[in-house]
């Protein structure tokens, strides 16, 4: 089984701290969210990874060739981001003959269990199965009592997007927690020279395609994308790590 680590944003909501580092190398308690994320990996027996990069793109090529494992391989996106779903869609040579992989955001810290999440998407013959949590988040992704992707909303402004038909008063929604596992067919709706982002991907997938939710209230999870919860995760990971 292979990963890719989404590592090539900007990371804004945790400037001025990325304004010279990429967001992937901003340290937890004494480590770099890259190197949390490539450890949470192996520890599910995934040795095989890929890294996108593109903002401060170097700085994360000179980390991984000092971590010195062959194994992680390097997607450089140069010309622009290419977002979530773009970059998917430029590594995709990584992934032939794969299938089912993982994919996860480089600012989130987690200890799911990875497992259970391969197994419920292969029971559901899912083609991309999300990690979500019943979480305050102004964007929202809807389910039907199937736990199949319907819809998305924007909390804010109240917006509604539906892909699917769906019975009223028995769509929830869910927050999406940046993992994933995902079957080849999804890249049958990706771009690989420009951005694109990847819930519009889910959506129109999911008119055609099984796009399932694995809720997860059991384990721990943090999303790292700000100064304010990057002290939460510091004081967190601290405590649980002494």
């Amino acid at each position: 089984m292979k990963a890719m680590i989404l590592a090539a944003g900007h990371g804004t909501r945790l400037r001025p701290i990325t304004d010279n580092l990429p967001k992937a190398l901003v340290e937890v308690h004494g480590k770099p969210l890259l190197q949390r994320n490539i450890e949470y990996l192996r520890n599910s027996g995934i040795r095989d990874i890929i890294v996108n990069v593109h903002h401060h793109a170097q700085q994360i090529i000179d980390w991984i060739e000092r971590f010195g494992d062959n194994r992680i391989k390097i997607s450089h996106e140069q010309e622009q981001a290419l977002e979530t779903a773009g970059g998917l869609g430029f590594a995709r040579s990584f992934f032939e003959g794969e299938e089912p992989f993982i994919m996860l955001n480089a600012d989130i810290l987690t200890d799911l269990n990875i497992y259970k999440l391969l197994q419920f998407h292969q029971n559901n013959d899912s083609l991309v199965t999300l990690a979500i949590r019943n979480r305050d988040s102004s964007r929202k992704l809807l389910f039907d009592k199937e736990m199949q992707l319907c819809g998305w909303r924007n909390m804010k402004t109240l917006t509604t997007k539906w892909s699917r038909p769906h019975e009223f008063g028995k769509v929830r929604g869910y927050a999406f927690s940046g993992l994933q596992v995902l079957s080849k067919g999804i890249f049958q709706y990706l771009t690989q020279d420009k951005p694109q982002s990847i819930i519009p991907v889910y959506l129109q997938a999911s008119i055609m395609d099984p796009i399932c939710g694995f809720l997860d209230e059991s384990s721990y999870w943090m999303d790292v994308g700000s100064i304010e919860k990057l002290r939460i995760a510091e004081d967190y990971i601290s405590a649980m790590e002494g």
